[in-house]
């Protein structure tokens, strides 16, 4: 019987492609298919004791899945604040509900990634802010993707923790 990791392992040699595939069809975004293929294969890891053998491919897919529903939610919500602070920022006050909670959250992420590990805030930033992919960054900081990928997951799950903590 294999272990779990080796699940993993060889259910990424097999559907990595596939999985990349389907959610580049869904995005339309060859690079962001590339990083939330990753992210498929990472919360496998997270949810290894439910994994077994002959429901592999229907868990994966269920996790891209939702990979890509959270992904289009966040391209959506984001394209709407742009258009919105483009449309009616210039106009609008300072004193308005609306920025007061925007730049709370801006603080609170902002303090979130100063707590985080250095390098880990480092590619936290590069990936959040400058948008690069995480081939750039790793080119950029001279490691390797999968440490760029997995420092980011882990930046996340812990921006996420505290700020929902605040909340």
């Amino acid at each position: 019987m294999k272990s779990t990791d080796e699940l993993i392992a060889q259910a990424y040699e097999t559907y990595r492609d596939r999985v990349a595939g389907y959610i580049n069809y869904r995005i339309n975004d060859e690079e962001a298919a590339r990083d939330l293929t990753q992210e498929v294969f990472l919360r496998m890891l997270e949810y290894s004791q439910l994994i077994y053998e002959e429901a592999m491919e229907n868990f994966i897919f269920t996790i891209a899945r939702n990979k890509v529903n959270d992904y289009l939610r966040h391209y959506y919500v984001r394209n709407e604040f742009d258009r919105y602070m483009h449309d009616y920022a210039p106009v609008a006050e300072e004193t308005t509900e609306q920025t007061v909670t925007y730049r709370d959250l801006e603080l609170i992420e902002k303090k979130c990634i100063d707590a985080l590990p250095a390098q880990r805030a480092k590619v936290y930033r590069l990936k959040r802010f400058e948008e690069l992919s995480a081939k750039e960054i790793s080119e950029r900081l001279g490691m390797s993707v999968r440490t760029v990928e997995n420092h980011y997951y882990m930046g996340v799950r812990q921006v996420r923790q505290a700020v929902a903590a605040c909340i």
